[in-house]
C-alpha cells in the first residue's frame, strides 16, 4: 500500500488574467475615475467591485501573494494613479485614471503580466482599458 505523509497537501497555484476594459461614466455632474487593485490577498477588484476567478483566486494570504511580481506596461495614455514598473504582489496595487467633471474622457490602455518571482515565468497576461468619462455630450 503507497502512503506518503503530505503527498496531497500541495496545491497548484495558477494565476488568471483576461482582458477587460472597465469604464467609469457620467453626466459631467461629478469626476469619475475608474480603476483596478490587484490585492494582495489575490482578488482583482475594480471600482464595481470584486471579479471573480481573477488574479490568483484560492490564495491563502500576502505570504504566498508575495512569491508573484506584476510587470505594468502602458501602451497609450497615462494613469492619474499607479505607474508603469514591476511589482511585488505582498502588497495591493492600485491603478486609475480620473476627469474631472464634465472634463470629457480619459483613458490609460496597460498589459498587466503575472511573473512568479522563483522561476521567472509570466503565467498570466492581459490588456486592461481603463476610461473615464464625465461629459454633458
Amino acid at each position: 500500500m503507497f502512503c506518503s505523509r503530505g503527498f496531497f497537501a500541495s496545491k497548484v497555484i495558477q494565476p488568471v488574467l483576461t482582458n477587460r476594459t472597465v469604464m467609469d461614466s457620467n453626466a459631467g455632474t461629478a469626476p469619475a475615475t475608474a480603476s483596478v487593485r490587484f490585492r494582495n490577498d489575490g482578488v482583482l477588484e475594480t471600482h464595481f467591485g470584486d471579479i471573480d476567478g481573477q488574479w490568483l483566486s484560492g490564495i491563502v494570504g500576502s505570504s504566498q501573494a508575495g512569491e508573484y511580481e506584476l510587470i505594468v506596461s502602458v501602451s497609450s495614455g497615462s494613469f492619474s494613479s499607479g505607474s508603469a514598473g514591476t511589482y511585488n504582489l505582498g502588497t495591493s496595487r492600485f491603478f486609475a485614471v480620473t476627469i474631472g467633471t464634465n472634463a470629457g474622457t480619459k483613458t490609460c490602455v496597460f498589459s498587466a503580466q503575472i511573473r512568479r518571482i522563483a522561476d521567472s515565468l509570466v503565467m498570466a497576461s492581459a490588456t486592461i482599458t481603463l476610461t473615464a468619462q464625465s461629459s454633458n455630450a
